[in-house]
């Protein structure tokens, strides 16, 4: 009886080993904050499970760097696609390019997890923030062509980085020559005759 139970407990932690550790779990004390809780147990589940989607997901989601980040969720796409966190990793990936106001590739990738994934419960949150960042970066370019429109030249810098001040130049002004003097129509070989004050009779 005794070498049973042994063999059963065996057979369990063979077969936890294989199902790998509970992501979910981390992935919990991720959101609410256990961020270091987190990154401490890391290297004990990269070197026992080094192969496990779930655990490079979880690297991915604590370390700083974004674009690592990213690296990692298309890695999970790639070599893990029938992986239950491949979906997960796709989402992210979604989010990545949507937060980045590259919405043109948030769109096209959101497509592509459609396709891909069409089953996952995050194609609704990915579709929504794709959504959501398409109106805030139209908006945000079109204040910007319409403040930069009303703007042009104003704060022009130069060399030194100091404001450049345009001088108004003042128009020049014609000067008309008086007709009307005797010297002048001499000078241009025509005489026009005054007219004299009539007097009233």
């Amino acid at each position: 009886m005794r070498n049973l139970v042994l063999l059963l407990c065996l057979f369990t932690y063979v077969s936890a080993q294989a199902n790998g550790p509970d992501i979910t779990a981390y992935l919990d004390m991720v959101a609410k904050g256990k961020i270091t809780e987190v990154k401490s147990q890391l290297p004990d589940l990269m070197v026992e499970y080094p192969d496990d989607a779930g655990v490079k997901l979880l690297l991915a989601v604590v370390i700083d760097d974004a674009y690592k980040s990213l690296e990692i969720y298309q890695k999970i796409v790639a070599n893990y696609p029938e992986s239950d966190w491949a979906d997960d990793a796709y989402w992210r990936i979604v989010q990545f390019y949507a937060v980045k106001g590259e919405t043109n590739k948030a769109r096209y990738e959101l497509n592509y997890f459609r396709t891909k994934y069409p089953q996952s419960p995050y194609i609704m949150p990915a579709a929504e923030v794709v959504r959501m960042a398409e109106g805030i970066f139209r908006k945000e370019n079109s204040i910007l062509r319409t403040s930069n429109d009303n703007n042009i030249n104003s704060n022009a810098i130069g060399r030194e980085n100091t404001p450049v001040v345009r001088k108004e130049t003042e128009p020049k002004q014609q000067t008309i020559q008086d007709l009307t003097k005797e010297e002048e129509n001499q000078k241009i070989g025509m005489i026009i005759e005054k007219e004299e004050p009539i007097e009233q009779v």
